[in-house]
Formats: C-alpha cells, structure tokens, sequence
C-alpha cells in the first residue's frame, strides 16, 4: 500500500514508549508480554522552491503494540498505526475526492491493523499475521511469514521473511473525475543473518527481493507538462532488490550503528545509501 508519509521528508521526531522490552521479534526463548506505545509528529516546511507546488506537510502518528504471553511457547500480538496527514496534495486531492458521488465511501481516515501468532522453540521462531489499512485512495489486506534460527547458544541468527499484499486503488484523479477502481498485488521477500561478533558488537546482513503488479502510479498525483498537468502512467510491473549491511558498536552505555544498502529496480533505478547512527541513553534503563 502506498504511503504518503513514505513521500514526505521527515522533521522534528518526537516519540515516547512505554515499554521495557520491544524488539521486532522474540528470541529463541522470549515471548514476553509487551505494550508499547509511541506517538510521532513529523513537520515539513516549504521553501518556495518550486512554486507550482505548495509542500507545507504535518503527519502526526500514534503506534500501539501489545502482545500477550499464551504458554512457554506460544504469543498472539496486536499492532495499529494510525496517522493524522495534512499535506496540501494529501489535502487537496481528499477534497476532491469528496466531491465524486460514491467515490469516497467509508472514510475514517488512515489507520492499519495487524494482528499475528508467534511461536518459540528450542532455537526455532515462527510468527505469522495479517493485516487490514486504509485511508481514503486505498484498501489493502496483507500476510505474512516469518521464520527464524539461532545457532551457537544465540551468536547466530538466521530470519527468512515472506510478506504479500493485496491492493485496491480508487481511481480519484487530480481534476476529480473517478474511474474504474485499479488493483495492485505484492510480494516480498527478505532473509536476514545476524552475527554478534563480541559481547559489543553486533554485525547484520540482508537481502530483500519485491515484484508488484498491477496500478503502481499515484491515483491522484500529476505530471506537469510545460504549462498544464496531465495524468501520471508508469508501468504495471516492478522487480526491486535490495543488500544491507549494518554494524553497531556499544560504547558504554550508548552506540554507534553504521549501515549501506544497495537498491536496484527494473525501471533502471538504482541507489546506495550510507547512515551513521549514535544512540545515546538519558536514563538508565532498571
């Protein structure tokens, strides 16, 4: 499902959890009970830079994940997300769409939900869930697999993902007019090693593969030629892949995490990214 947040530089973080304990996914013998709570807003400026479109942009965001121990083995978890978006093209093309007769339908805003079961063994991981999100140009179900290995008392750690998704488009485009509704399926793959490598450093690895078919443009966003817009038109199929490598380094208290990430596509897009991350503690944890 297409984010619009995912389309918006992110400024002035600020988050607060509630939790003591709140990875991605269990250890081999961890299937605590967990809730967490953060709260994000996320604040853009525009700076006059292009005058054809006003970027002003506010995204405020609440992320809520419980789980809940069943046995020595066993956990179901629940995760929502929903986000508060004004964004004058998020703005503009909402009105409208409000403006289309039966266009709009039940529209609470965006918000996704995910409930799932984990299961832990012995050194194996099982989790599997699925999930329902919305806002007002899309409906997307989804699935997912996940499965993990430790090894040599937990200094390896072997994790294969599998995640699918099934999406509806409606078809409001930035004049108003309404179309037939389009759809766009997903799936992804991804494998993961991780290595600690000394009581202070943690090395990790990863490989992602995604194929997409069907609407993979924006129902609503145009393209500007010379002085008028028209309809944005991409192709119906897209093969992504990525390579990671992270390394992070605990000093003291805090941490250092460097990281690269290769992308490549079949639309002859490809990327390298390099980040660098302290993380620095303000409180001592109990």
């Amino acid at each position: 499902m297409l984010r619009p947040l995912c389309l918006i530089p992110l400024f002035l973080p600020l988050g607060l959890s509630l939790s003591g304990h709140a990875t991605a996914g269990p250890s081999a013998d961890e299937l605590d009970n967990i809730f967490a709570f953060k709260g994000l807003v996320y604040r853009q400026e525009d700076d006059g830079g292009n005058p054809e479109v006003d970027e002003d942009a506010s995204v405020y965001e609440g992320l809520v994940l419980v789980r809940h121990r069943l046995n020595e083995t066993e956990a179901i978890n629940l995760r929502l997300l929903g986000d508060v978006i004004s964004a004058a093209s998020y703005d503009e093309a909402a009105d409208r769409a409000e403006t289309v007769s039966g266009a709009t339908g039940y529209n609470p805003g965006r918000f996704d939900i995910r409930p799932g079961w984990e299961y832990s063994r012995s050194g194996w991981s099982f989790g599997t869930h699925i999930s329902y999100g919305q806002e007002f140009a899309y409906r997307s179900f989804g699935a997912g697999l996940r499965l993990g290995r430790s090894l040599f008392e937990g200094s390896t750690v072997l994790g294969l993902r599998l995640q699918g998704f099934s999406d509806k488009v409606r078809m409001i485009r930035f004049d108003g007019t309404k179309e037939s509704d389009e759809d766009r399926d997903t799936i992804g793959v991804e494998f993961t090693v991780t290595q600690t490598l000394s009581p202070t450093r943690v090395l990790n690895a990863s490989y992602s593969y995604t194929d997409q078919d069907g609407f993979l443009a924006t129902s609503f966003n145009a393209v500007r030629v010379g002085d008028e817009q028209d309809f944005e038109i991409l192709p119906r199929q897209r093969e992504r892949e990525a390579l990671g490598l992270r390394f992070k380094q605990a000093l003291g208290p805090h941490s250092v995490e460097t990281a690269y990430r290769y992308y490549e596509d079949d639309w002859d897009i490809n990327a390298h990214t390099l980040e660098l991350t302290y993380f620095h503690w303000l409180a001592t944890r109990a």
